[in-house]
């Protein structure tokens, strides 16, 4: 993500029930800095239809991009809408914390819909909810390979809206990262929480530790759930078995892989219910 900072450009602010011809550039990091706050969030006014994107219409990187984004970086200042009927009693936080939250929204989705989002998202944090907040490009990439981030380095630059930072600051005071942004290049999602406990809970150590677990299993080809190819991949065949036992040539792997790579793991065992006295009158 482009720190404010970087952003040469201004983008066309109109507050909410003036005219048109009222609306007034601001620089990326001025709109950051005097325009958003809790509840006051930055908001598209006409969204960017699939077909119409400038990444996909251009090649994101060219001048025809740059300028179609700054003719649809119009924007406005929207409070978060609130319900009139509030609850007797204040919600009661359960011991082990309250369940969390997911939110997702896409470059292209409807104004309409990202502002359903928003408010959604503000009254879970208010209540006591970690919401884990996810920005993705498309609802079904083509790939589950890690993307360039450039694209999405690009989005933050003229659509300062789907900006980690931009979204956070709109959220309820003592709004807080529980786990700070992390991007594939599809996706760029994060974790929040309102701080009501005494000491802030940060689990970035603990998903890169975790993170780490996962990739040294699928290095290994014993992670669950992953596609049979990835693995008995010859470079994960290879990483899973032992040098000395490489060059020894022990397990003569050929061409096909037939080996299975999941160490430790034993075959299963098909047991048969009749001789172990169950499921008689039905074989």
């Amino acid at each position: 993500m482009p720190k404010l900072e970087d952003l040469s450009h201004t983008i066309s602010i109109l507050r909410l029930k003036e005219l048109p011809k009222n609306a007034v550039q601001v620089p990326i990091e001025e709109a950051y800095r005097d325009y958003v706050g809790p509840g006051q969030y930055l908001h598209l006014k006409v969204g960017i239809a699939q077909t119409g994107a400038p990444w996909r219409k251009y090649q994101y990187r060219s001048d025809e991009a740059a300028k179609l984004a700054q003719e649809l970086g119009k924007f406005t200042i929207m409070g978060v809408k609130t319900s009139p009927w509030k609850p007797k009693k204040e919600p009661i936080l359960k011991e082990g914390g309250m369940p969390l939250k997911e939110m997702y929204i896409m470059p292209t989705s409807p104004e309409s819909y990202v502002r359903i989002i928003l408010a959604k998202t503000y009254h879970f944090l208010a209540e006591g909810h970690p919401v884990e907040f996810c920005v993705r490009i498309q609802k079904y990439p083509k790939t589950s390979n890690p993307q360039d981030h450039s694209l999405f380095h690009w989005i933050h630059s003229y659509f300062p809206h789907l900006r980690p930072d931009f979204i956070m600051k709109a959220m309820p005071e003592g709004t807080y990262y529980q786990i700070k942004p992390v991007s594939d290049g599809e996706h760029v999602q994060w974790v929040m929480k309102v701080a009501k406990e005494k000491k802030p809970l940060y689990y970035d150590i603990k998903l890169q530790h975790q993170k780490g677990k996962v990739l040294a299993q699928i290095k290994q080809g014993k992670q669950a759930s992953i596609p049979k190819k990835l693995r008995m991949s010859e470079d994960v065949v290879k990483d899973a078995i032992p040098d000395d036992v490489n060059k020894a040539g022990q397990r003569n792997l050929g061409d096909e892989f037939p080996w299975d790579v999941r160490e430790g793991e034993k075959p299963r065992v098909q047991k048969d219910k009749r001789g172990r006295g169950r499921g008689r009158g039905r074989w």
